[in-house]
């Protein structure tokens, strides 16, 4: 392969992995709007106070600070084995 060959496959994955990222960041975000925006109908649904409707939110909250450093870990633990792809062991250490 040529490194004109080699640069633009690594563009067009730089630019899937980037298109991926974003989809990941829009959803997150969407998931926390349609909580918010649900909240009021749940509450009246089931009739519950302001305080126990603000756990809802809480919880969202907690869960999420708890699940993103996991799944760090878990998208970064097949890059250490011996035998992860190329392209993903490109950054480790030697």
């Amino acid at each position: 392969m040529s490194p004109s060959t080699i640069d633009r496959a690594a563009r067009r994955r730089r630019g899937l992995i980037t298109m991926v990222v974003m989809m990941a960041t829009i959803m997150h975000a969407l998931d926390g709007t349609i909580a918010n925006v649900a909240l009021p109908s749940i509450q009246g649904s089931l009739s519950a106070t302001q305080e126990q409707v603000s756990w809802v939110i809480t919880s969202y909250i907690v869960a999420s600070a708890i699940m993103t450093p996991f799944a760090g870990f878990c998208c970064s633990a097949p890059c250490r084995a011996a035998s992860a792809p190329l392209w993903c062991r490109c950054r480790r250490p030697s």
